[in-house]
């Protein structure tokens, strides 16, 4: 027998199975980080650097406002025109007949006269549903109309058993001047 291999079954017998299942993952370990751990640290060094092109891009592009004047018309613009909210309020409710939602009324107050912009324009809606339902409306609401905020929603049932839920929910629509 070579002096070699004697070595290798010595130490083999002293490490026991403890020290077999160490070596057994050690030799996992080069696979392991080849086929799991690279990958997410290249995804992760490609995401780098688009994030950073992308930064780069909207420093160089010419359309990036400069003055205070103009990014501040640049914010206004954002918000849709005045004569559009009844079109985004009618979004509301195409998205509540969407949920199975019934909106029998509503209050929609808007300041009068000349005020701060963007002029925001207070929506106040009693429902009746199921818990699922009204936040599926809620969360449903907020992304399809770009400029509504969600101010306050508060619930109420009648009996522990009842299955629906009356909620107040409160928005507001934010506009612009125009």
């Amino acid at each position: 027998m070579s002096p070699l291999r004697a070595t290798l079954e010595y130490h083999a017998c002293r490490a026991g199975i403890a020290g077999a299942a160490g070596l057994f993952i050690l030799t996992l370990l080069p696979g392991f980080y080849w086929m799991t751990i690279k990958p997410v640290h290249e995804e992760a060094a490609r995401l780098a650097a688009r994030i950073e092109t992308a930064g780069n891009r909207s420093q160089d592009s010419g359309d990036a406002p400069r003055s205070r004047n103009e990014r501040i018309r640049a914010f206004v613009e954002f918000f849709p025109e005045r004569k559009h909210v009844p079109h985004w309020i009618q979004q509301i409710h195409t998205v509540a007949d969407k949920e199975g939602i019934v909106l029998e009324r509503g209050d929609y107050r808007r300041p009068t006269g000349d005020g701060p912009l963007p002029v925001p324009v207070k929506i106040t809606l009693p429902v009746k549903g199921s818990y699922a339902q009204i936040r599926r409306f809620i969360t449903a609401a907020l992304a399809d109309v770009p400029t509504l905020a969600l101010d306050e929603v508060s619930f109420q049932r009648q009996s522990a058993r009842d299955p629906k839920i009356e909620a107040q929910i409160r928005f507001t629509l934010y506009a612009g001047d125009k």
